[in-house]
């Protein structure tokens, strides 16, 4: 498993705007706000550049229907990219994680991407994703 950088970090939010404004307050840069449609529902988000990476902030995560417990606002899950989604997760559950969203192939204004969330034997969310067209500067 091959892990290429520290994507991003997300965050549950109550408010999607009066967050998105508080970090723009502190200097942050909003690179994308939409609403992602996924088979089940509509996901509003938006992706911040912040501190050197990036922060995607939600009012809904996408993988929270797959936990055994609710989400409570604040930080969520860190996001990283690899090189092989399946061999990534493959390592992942060898060292005791639980798949919580297998291997899917999403698109939006981001651009495409396959990513997988696993959560770790002690409850930490990691979303392995693989860049397939990246349609946000790569700059952070």
């Amino acid at each position: 498993m091959a892990i290429r950088t520290l994507w991003n970090v997300g965050a549950k939010v109550n408010s999607l705007e009066a967050d998105v404004d508080f970090f723009a307050a502190l200097g942050a840069t909003v690179r994308l706000r939409e609403t992602l449609e996924r088979p089940d529902r509509s996901v509003q988000y938006a992706m911040l550049e912040w501190a050197g990476t990036r922060l995607y902030l939600t009012p809904e995560p996408v993988f929270e229907q797959q936990l055994p417990r609710a989400l409570g606002a604040g930080l969520t899950h860190i996001v990283v990219e690899v090189d092989n989604i399946e061999e990534s997760v493959q390592t992942a559950v060898n060292a005791g994680a639980v798949v919580r969203v297998a291997p899917e192939v999403v698109q939006g204004g981001f651009g495409k991407r396959e990513i997988a969330f696993v959560e770790s034997p002690g409850g930490v969310i990691i979303e392995f994703i693989d860049i397939i067209e990246d349609a946000l500067d790569k700059s952070v």
